[in-house]
Formats: C-alpha cells, structure tokens, sequence
C-alpha cells in the first residue's frame, strides 16, 4: 500500500479514536450524501468522474522525480552514449523508472530521427495535459459545488419540517432534521479532501510539465550526439528558465547549443 493511503487510515483511525464509533456515526447520514456528494457528481458523466478518480489516485500514489533528478539522468545518458555509443543506452534503458524517459530512450535505440522522438513526447505531453488537467478541473467545480447543493439539502430539510409544523412529531421529525444536516458535509468535504486534492493534482501537473519539457529537450540533444558538459548546461538554462517563470519574471526563449562549441 503506497504512502498516502497509509496516511489517510492514520488519521482516521485518530478521528475515530477521538470521537469514538458512535460518535461517528452520529454524522453519517445516507440521504444527506446523496444529495451532497450524488448532486455534485450528476454534474459530470460517469466516464468523467471515473477518469479524474483514476487521475487523483494515480497523483496520490505517484513517485515524483525532481528537475534536479532528472537532468542528473539526461546527463548521464548523454555520457553513455557519448562513449558507448546506442548499445550504452539500450543495455542501460531497463534501469531508468520515468516511463517516458524510458520510452524516448528506446526510439533512440530503434534509430528514430530527432523529429520522430520529439514528435512522440509532446503527444505523450499532450495526452498527460488533457487527463490530470481535466481531473483538476473536476475537483476545482465539485469544491465549487458541494456547499450548493449542501445548502439545498438543508432547505429541503426546513421544507419536511414545514408539512409538519401544524402537528409536530418528534419520531416522524427526525428524517427531516437528518436530511436537513447536508450543509456540513457542503462544507467538511469540499475544505478537508476536494480543494487539498485540486492543490495536489496542481502540483503535480507542474512538476510533471518541467520533467517532461527536459525530457523533450534532453532527447532531442541526445539525438545530436551532444556532449554531457552541453547537456548539463543547456538543461539548466531550462530549469532556471522554468524557476523565472514561475516567479513570473518574463523570459526570452532559450537558444539551443551552440554547434560551434567544443564537443
């Protein structure tokens, strides 16, 4: 079981210690989630929510690699293959854990031009956008809608409470009062899980973006035959490139590798 999900049933376990079962239990309420989280979900196909469910637990049991890794990576490739030639990086290729980093290895290996490779990791780039973007965007507009359709779920609970003013029954009551307490499950959810997960999704988009622009990159000088030390320095431009932007200072595009320099 991956880390996060150990970390989830760690503080759950607190909570119900804490609270004790019954005192738990005291807060569940199936019509109440129904409307709350069934409402905000009926926003969405099912494909959709299926999707950006898959999209999140991907996130969340993920193995980041930092920039850092990754240009340490690139530019030990570039050295395989500088003194060892495609056999170097085909013997090495099973070794390396980022998939795409692995699969732009491997087209090397089958010979594919510089356009080939490039060509496949900016679709890969664009299939991975259009997934975890879609999921956050997902999560984004449920954490927009879940108080809504808490507060509906409450009005209808004042609604069932209304047929029954002229003659109160606390047995009969008591469907209506449980239905009317969806507003902290409006307010629990979308603060506790769905926005954190959104922020989660975000940064993981980000950190995946700047691997995948160096892979892209890293690739392509590969392909060249460039050596580590140009490697090493033109992928660093990039990071501190991407570090610039990020603090949103303006940046001219960063020039390629000089032919003319020393290989």
């Amino acid at each position: 079981m991956k880390k996060p999900y150990w970390i989830v049933l760690g503080i759950t376990g607190a909570i119900a210690t804490l609270l004790g079962y019954r005192a738990i239990l005291a807060f569940l309420n199936l019509p109440s989630l129904l409307i709350t989280i069934g409402g905000t979900c009926f926003v969405y196909s099912w494909q959709t929510v299926k999707d950006s469910w898959t999209a999140v637990r991907i996130v969340l049991g993920a193995e980041l690699h930092s920039p850092q890794q990754q240009l340490a990576a690139i530019t030990h490739l570039a050295d395989l293959n500088r003194h060892g030639g495609l056999r170097a990086l085909e013997n090495y290729e099973a070794q390396l854990s980022d998939p795409l980093l692995r699969r732009g290895v491997s087209l090397l290996v089958d010979m594919r031009r510089e356009e080939e490779v490039r060509a496949h990791v900016e679709h890969e780039f664009f299939l991975f956008s259009n997934q975890y973007k879609t999921a956050r965007q997902v999560l984004l507009t449920m954490g927009k809608l879940l108080p809504a359709f808490g507060m509906a779920g409450t009005l209808i609970g004042l609604v069932l409470l209304l047929h029954q003013a002229n003659a109160f029954d606390p047995q009969t009551a008591a469907p209506a009062f449980a239905v009317g307490s969806t507003t902290p499950y409006g307010v629990v959810l979308p603060t506790a899980f769905v926005l954190p997960l959104a922020t989660k999704v975000q940064s993981f988009i980000k950190n995946r973006e700047v691997s995948m622009h160096l892979i892209l990159e890293g690739m392509a000088l590969l392909a060249r035959n460039e050596t580590p030390k140009i490697t090493q320095r033109y992928l660093t431009t990039l990071l501190v490139a991407e570090a610039r932007e990020d603090d949103g200072i303006a940046l001219q595009p960063v020039p390629g590798p000089l032919a003319h320099e020393n290989k």
